[in-house]
């Protein structure tokens, strides 16, 4: 960084040296010269001082001085975003265009309102934190503990089916634990697309979590894992289903 700096200094440093040089001669030729005189040279130059006052000609000069300054400045560093594990869940409510034609629209927003709540009373209840929601689904990220995010999953499946009595509600979801990146309340980075690959890939009143979360979580709180063999998103294999009891 130091040696491109100094080559961009150094470089800029000769340009105005020379644009210095010019402006110097042409003070001095129209402070000395006739009218005459110091209209023909300058225009036998590419600098046209044409019009220029002694007093303007110093403040170009003055101008390139500051222009010098702000170049020897160091340059400022971008700070790189912070990397970092977390679980990341993804939650999506199942056949919600076909709910919303059988209620109709007013009672359909009015359920709606009611999941959101209990959904996100839920993340509440087991230390996630919402990081965007789509209408009928939420991100969430779990900072601190991957077998909370797993507790968090189960609780929705459940919570959600006694919303409607005749049509119980059932979701999709998915959970990925890995490195991502943390942009103050943003967060980017490989686990956040597996998750949502493994919620779109989840069957009505499923769970699929990656590997990491199955490893980490093994079989603490009494959670279970069921393996249902590899399945392809993409590039990336060997999934679990969660087993909800």
């Amino acid at each position: 960084m130091e040696d491109i700096r100094d080559e961009r200094i150094a470089k800029a440093e000769e340009g105005l040296a020379d644009m210095q040089e010019v402006l110097d001669q042409a003070k001095r030729a129209v402070d000395a010269a006739p009218e005459s005189q110091a209209v023909a040279w300058r225009h036998r130059h590419l600098l046209d001082v044409d019009g220029l006052s002694g007093q303007e000609i110093d403040l170009v000069m003055r101008t390139t001085d500051a222009m010098r300054e702000v170049l020897a400045r160091p340059i400022a560093k971008v700070p790189a975003l912070r990397g970092r594990q977390v679980t990341i869940l993804f939650c999506d409510l199942v056949a919600s265009t076909e709910r919303r034609a059988r209620l109709g629209d007013d009672a359909f927003d009015a359920f709606t309102a009611r999941f959101m709540q209990m959904l996100r009373g839920t993340v509440t209840q087991w230390g996630g934190r919402e990081v965007s929601s789509a209408g009928d689904g939420l991100m969430v990220v779990f900072r601190e503990s991957v077998a909370d995010s797993i507790e968090c999953a189960t609780e929705m499946h459940r919570a959600v089916r006694d919303l409607d009595a005749d049509d119980p509600p059932r979701l999709r979801i998915g959970v990925s634990t890995g490195e991502v990146a943390q942009d103050g309340t943003d967060y980017s980075g490989m686990p956040i697309v597996e998750a949502a690959r493994l919620e779109a890939a989840a069957a009505p009143g499923q769970t699929l979590a990656n590997a990491v979360v199955r490893a980490l979580v093994g079989n603490r709180r009494s959670l279970h894992f069921r393996d249902i063999g590899a399945l392809t998103l993409r590039v990336v294999l060997g999934y679990g289903e969660v087993e909800l009891r």
